[in-house]
């Protein structure tokens, strides 16, 4: 799913476009999906890499919200 997802951040398309999903609930399903893990991959990744900070002892939120999780859907860069 990861390489999936770059892929199509690189490229500017949806994941669901990559492997041809044509029904658009199906198409908006899998693109949330995708989006749901790349933010989920993202925050565990500034998680560990906070940890290599010294005097990062500052609490962050790593909650997801709705907003961001978002965010990927709603890139202009991926709208026809």
């Amino acid at each position: 799913m990861s390489s999936l997802t770059l892929t199509a951040k690189t490229w500017g398309v949806r994941p669901s476009e990559l492997i041809g999903l044509k029904n658009g609930y199906d198409a908006y399903c899998f693109d949330e999906a995708a989006a749901v893990f790349w933010m989920q991959l993202k925050n565990q990744t500034m998680q560990e890499a906070s940890k290599d900070i010294p005097n990062s002892g500052k609490k962050k939120s790593t909650s997801l919200k709705g907003q961001n999780m978002m965010n990927f859907m709603t890139d202009p860069r991926f709208k026809k």
